[in-house]
């Protein structure tokens, strides 16, 4: 075995090539973001706006980083959903189908 497949890839910032997964995925994050606030209306339900964002994100990150690499792929997709906390509710709600709750003018909305 040679060194350079010995050595252990860096996984931190002084690699560039992790600086560009970070910066990528800051791009990927901001689209849905912004998906996510253009459906943010009353009478929307709350499932929904996640299920917006999820779905950005899904079908954006299969466009990156499809190159294999040393034979095999990259694994992408989503590593934490798109979260949705209104008035009262601190943070991390994801709710599914069916246990949601359908925005009212005037909420607070945290996404």
């Amino acid at each position: 075995m040679s060194d350079s497949e010995s050595e252990e890839e860096i996984a931190d910032l002084s690699n560039p090539d992790v600086i560009t997964k970070y910066i990528e995925a800051s791009k990927v994050v901001q689209g849905a973001l912004q998906k996510v606030l253009e459906a943010t209306k009353p009478d929307v339900d709350v499932a929904e706006l996640c299920k917006i964002g999820d779905e950005y994100i899904t079908e954006e990150t299969k466009k990156l980083f499809s190159k294999k690499v040393k034979g095999k792929t990259i694994e992408r997709g989503i590593a934490f959903p798109t979260c949705i906390s209104r008035n009262n509710l601190c943070g991390h709600v994801s709710p599914l189908d069916g246990e949601s709750h359908k925005l009212e003018a005037g909420d607070i909305v945290k996404v």
